[in-house]
């Protein structure tokens, strides 16, 4: 019974370990493809803004209609009307783009189950905790929190996956 259990559990968490693999390399995507649309457009003033406060409004009307106080689709909605789109620095579009680009390979090694990717993820991974946990003590901003924690879990995750690894050679 213990070991169905712990068999269990270690299926368990080997598929949290492919779900949070999932959700990195498609937040990655989304984060190098608007990096990169930034920079378009910052390059091109002329192409087509980004209709992001068009877009969420759009997705939310519809749970507002249902429920007008429904804390998280409302606070979705009030943030959209704050973020910052234009102009934004040559840095952000450098960093969005390379750090969505360093994440998904960083998925597209773990996916394949490249050994030498597993100690690369948690030290780039731990980089980015470190990054955004300086940027929190400047913007004070709870997505930066929630980033590191996502990402310290996912740094044991990758810890996890990788300890069984090494033992079943």
């Amino acid at each position: 019974m213990v070991r169905q259990t712990a068999a269990w559990a270690q299926g368990l968490l080997h598929r949290l370990f492919t779900a949070t693999l999932a959700v990195k390399g498609s937040l990655a995507s989304l984060e190098a493809a608007v990096g990169g649309w930034l920079w378009m457009r910052a390059q091109f003033p002329s192409a087509p803004s980004l209709p992001v406060e068009g877009s969420i409004a759009w997705l939310t009307q519809h749970e507002l209609t249902q429920d007008a106080d429904d804390p998280v689709v409302r606070t979705l909605a009030e943030q959209a009307q704050h973020l910052p789109l234009m102009p934004v620095d040559n840095f952000y579009y450098f960093y969005l783009v390379m750090h969505g680009f360093l994440k998904l390979v960083m998925v597209a090694l773990l996916a394949r189950k490249v050994r030498w990717a597993y100690p690369a993820a948690m030290a780039l991974l731990a980089a980015f905790v470190a990054y955004q946990g300086i940027e929190f003590t400047r913007t004070h901003s709870i997505y930066l929190l929630m980033l590191c924690g996502f990402d310290m879990f996912m740094i044991w995750l990758v810890g996890r996956e990788y300890g069984l690894m090494k033992r079943a050679v």
